[in-house]
């Protein structure tokens, strides 16, 4: 599983199996679709450069095919955020839905 990690040298991803860094990013960044009655769907984590790449694909995939709510549901989450949080978002299943309420609610 690769999940979030911070050290010195700033925000990683890392394989938690053998303990291996695979990347060092410079912001991490959370792609998933939100409703209020589903929560959330996670989609992609990474870098926010990547993950906002596959953000505006997606975006526009889903509008070229006719299915512009799903376009409007995607969200982003990015920014020097807790590890906890980030990692939740990828270890629970609907947890970036919750966390995007929280942050909608400060």
């Amino acid at each position: 599983m690769i999940l979030f990690d911070k050290d010195e040298y700033g925000y990683k991803l890392v394989d938690i199996h053998d303990n291996k860094t695979i990347r060092y990013i410079d912001e991490p960044c959370i792609c998933f679709s939100y409703t209020k009655t589903l929560g959330g769907c996670l989609h992609k984590f990474g870098d926010y450069k990547l993950v906002k790449e596959y953000y505006d694909s997606a975006r526009q995939a889903y509008i070229n095919i006719g299915f512009p709510q799903e376009a409007a549901d995607l969200k982003i989450i990015h920014g020097m955020l807790p590890i906890e949080e980030l990692n939740k978002c990828i270890e629970i299943s609907g947890y970036v839905g919750k966390l995007y309420e929280k942050i909608n609610n400060l």
